[in-house]
């Protein structure tokens, strides 16, 4: 079920924008990204080369 919600003017001048994504959720997506075997000709090589270069005690 989609949700609609409504924001007042009042609402929105005080809503801050981040400068940009933090580390933790930019680590989080590329840990997905790894783990997806989706869209392998966008992310293929990326996904060898990162398991390529992590430690080999990181579990995979």
């Amino acid at each position: 079920m989609p949700l609609r919600i409504h924001f007042t003017a009042e609402d929105l001048t005080r809503t801050r924008l981040a400068d940009g994504p933090g580390p933790m959720l930019e680590l989080d997506i590329a840990l997905r990204l790894l783990q997806e075997t989706s869209h392998p000709t966008r992310f293929g090589a990326w996904r060898r080369e990162s398991l390529r270069r992590l430690s080999p005690r990181v579990g995979r």
